[in-house]
């Protein structure tokens, strides 16, 4: 029995505090207040209310079941995480943000000109040909702006729940923290394929990425490769990287060997047990029974 209990409680995403019932007088209402405690990150699923009542004797209560369903989105855990020190360096992105974000067209209009054999046809500008009969062109700026990866290693070895919560938990910290305003942020995952999102400056917003940090994981798949090769497609565009790690074999050290070989300054950090030896890599080890205490040093990254 009790197995079977401890099981059941594996499945809650939540407990909801239980409060009496004021006597409702005939043809009004009362209003109840009750606190909702989340478990779980992720979506929690809410099928209505149940009504308890005891009988005269106490021995037995009736129960009245009302059907009210609704879902609320559980983000994942924060703390409070010390600035990095990200380059700023801004790099040359061709036609924009929106063009380098493969989002519609870009906004950062310079002029128009006739067609040239080669051009694409999505910037044909389709106003200038009804009106002259002639392919007109429309030409975007190039721009310089900063771009930061935020890559989270989705393999979670077995039996390292607390330890894949606790990555989840880092990297929306510094999603919550890194300001996006005048700079773009990617976030790079691997579940059954490699997934790879793009925050700031009119793209998705943060909260848009706490919403998928809510709802990601872990997978079985030891293999890095996919979000390494992702990636490195964009190496020439990257002024920083934010690596969080559950296992540091030999691909995923060459994968952080090979950001540093292209001019990528990355931090690094590894979620293990505070008896793990150090490896020797410049990564920053983050206890997850000790999580704040392992980000105080983070800062101290070189």
């Amino acid at each position: 029995m009790k197995r079977w209990q401890w099981l059941i409680r594996q499945k809650e995403n939540a407990v909801v505090t239980r409060r009496p019932v004021p006597t409702v007088p005939p043809e009004s209402r009362v209003a109840i207040r009750t606190e909702l405690t989340p478990l779980n990150r992720g979506y929690v699923y809410l099928k209505g209310f149940t009504f308890f009542k005891k009988e005269p004797l106490g021995f037995m209560r009736a129960f009245y079941h009302t059907t009210n369903e609704a879902r609320l989105l559980v983000l994942p855990r924060r703390y409070h995480v010390p600035e990095l020190d990200l380059p700023g360096s801004r790099k040359h992105h061709t036609g924009g943000i929106a063009l380098t974000s493969k989002v519609g067209n870009s906004d950062e209009f310079i002029s128009l000109r006739e067609y040239r054999p080669g051009d694409p046809m999505r910037l044909i500008h389709w106003k200038s040909f009804a009106k002259t009969g002639k392919l007109i062109i429309r030409e975007n700026r190039d721009e310089y702006f900063v771009r930061h990866a935020l890559i989270l290693d989705t393999h979670a070895p077995e039996g390292a729940t607390q330890g894949f919560e606790t990555a989840v938990s880092l990297a929306a910290s510094y999603v919550s923290n890194l300001g996006t305003g005048e700079s773009l942020l990617d976030l790079f995952f691997a579940g059954n394929q490699v997934y790879h999102y793009a925050s700031g400056r009119g793209l998705l917003g943060n909260t848009k990425f706490l919403e998928i940090l809510a709802l990601i994981q872990p997978t079985k798949d030891n293999s890095f490769a996919p979000v390494s090769r992702a990636l490195l497609k964009y190496r020439k565009r990257l002024s920083g990287c934010i690596l969080i790690l559950n296992c540091l074999d030999n691909e995923r050290l060459d994968f952080l060997n090979n950001l540093k070989a292209n001019g990528i300054t990355t931090t690094a950090f590894l979620v293990a047990d505070a008896n793990t030896e150090h490896p020797r890599a410049p990564v920053h080890l983050v206890d997850p029974n000790n999580i704040e205490a392992s980000l105080n040093k983070a800062g101290q990254i070189p």
